[in-house]
């Protein structure tokens, strides 16, 4: 009998190979093999010799049983034959589907689903496979890693083949100009069986999946302006990811996340009290900072105030690392490192955050205060950041009011809190 797969590809150039077990070919017979076809009950001579025949099934040979056989020369005793249908697609279907099974035309990101193609070939193989992201118009965004255990084949047994993958919300950043706009998910495959050029095997479009979030979290107008604003300016200054969220917590310690800086715009507490607020302070008397100036203002200050007083504390906050208690206080000469009246006197040296009693005798441990107000400030910080963004995708996709200089305000936006988030993670 000859090798080939039950159904061939029009177009496509097929090998067979001529295998018996009940005849002893010799070197002179093999030879003397000649092949033919036999379609509508007429047969046709092909003019190939040898063990081996590759042929290519034209159209004209579409939708038709075709028995290949081989013969040898001479001989009316059929050496080997078998029966093959021609057809215009190895894939007779393909569907999608969730995670509970059901077919979907579309789907959302962060959802796992299931890519099922049904063959029109029985014999188990392999075919190789990519994944690409495309828009709608059918331009590659990227490329796609496929997943594991996959690799890069599919594997075909009994007619069909499947594989499962999540799809990731990273996607977005392909389409940056509107974070609703869909996208396709294609699997390709490069397999000449099928055509000579990568082949689409299936498609899907991917979205966001739109709902109105519910309550913003604590303190959301502040992390989502005043302290954008603030990671900007320190970000500028080479203030680390962690850093600034450090700073961001010493914000919010100092000033009630915003609440006792709505009139003098100080943040840090460092500036003390002015001619245009109530607010006093331990820290000293203002001096470079006017209200005028705003919240930038108070950061360029309170920088500048960190820079000549606690460089230690610009050096450690410039490292992108997880900072302890004792390492703040050390640099901010706080807790157990608060220096006597005689050492500040000499030195000049003085603590951000002094005794808690006039006779000093009570220390002070900030950086553990500092620590604790940061990291709740950081998570709140990025739970906004995350529900802005939601609220702004939410309104881009259901808003019929919106202008284009809108929307265009919300995508920007949608895009340097991802941005945050991600220089965050």
């Amino acid at each position: 009998m000859c090798y080939l797969t039950d159904k061939v590809l029009v177009n496509t150039i097929k090998e067979f190979r001529a295998v018996t077990s009940q005849y002893a070919l010799k070197e002179e017979d093999i030879q003397k093999i000649t092949w033919s076809l036999v379609v509508d009950r007429k047969k046709k001579d092909l003019p190939d010799k040898g063990i081996t025949l590759k042929y290519k099934f034209d159209e004209s040979f579409l939708n038709k049983k075709v028995r290949v056989q081989a013969c040898i020369e001479g001989n009316e005793f059929c050496l080997a034959s078998c029966d093959i249908q021609v057809v215009d697609s190895i894939i007779v279907d393909t569907k999608w589907k969730n995670a509970k099974g059901e077919i979907i035309d579309s789907c959302f990101y962060n959802n796992v689903i299931t890519f099922h193609v049904k063959f029109n070939i029985k014999e188990k193989k392999q075919v190789p496979i990519k994944l690409f992201i495309t828009d709608t118009t059918g331009k590659e965004l990227g490329e796609v890693r496929i997943p594991a255990p996959l690799k890069s084949s599919l594997d075909i047994s009994q007619y069909t083949a499947e594989f499962h993958i999540n799809t990731d919300e990273s996607w977005q950043d392909y389409t940056p100009d509107d974070p609703v706009h869909k996208i396709i998910l294609q699997v390709k495959s490069d397999q000449s069986a099928f055509k000579p050029v990568m082949h689409i095997l299936g498609e899907i479009p991917v979205q966001v999946e739109v709902k109105k979030p519910k309550n913003p979290p604590m303190h959301h107008e502040f992390s989502t302006t005043v302290a954008v604003r603030l990671y900007d300016f320190f970000k500028a200054k080479g203030i680390s990811p962690r850093g600034i969220m450090l700073v961001l917590g010493q914000a919010g310690l100092e000033s009630s996340w915003g609440k006792d800086a709505k009139e003098d715009y100080n943040l840090f507490g460092i500036m003390g009290k002015t001619a245009y607020s109530t607010r006093s302070t331990s820290h000293g008397v203002l001096t470079g900072f006017s209200k005028e100036e705003g919240y930038e203002g108070s950061m360029k200050y309170y920088y500048s105030k960190i820079e000549n007083n606690w460089p230690d504390f610009l050096t450690l906050i410039k490292e992108n690392k997880t900072y302890t208690a004792d390492e703040i206080d050390k640099a901010l000469y706080t807790g157990d490192y608060y220096p006597d009246k005689a050492t500040r006197n000499k030195t000049g040296k003085g603590a951000y955050c002094g005794r808690n009693d006039k006779e000093e005798k009570v220390p002070v441990y900030y950086g553990k205060e500092l620590l604790k107000t940061s990291v709740s400030g950081e998570r709140r910080f990025k739970e906004s950041l995350k529900y802005q963004i939601q609220d702004n995708t939410y309104e881009l996709a259901t808003s019929t009011s919106l202008t284009e200089a809108e929307r265009k305000e919300l995508m920007a936006q949608n895009k340097k809190f991802k941005t945050i988030l991600n220089e965050l993670q």
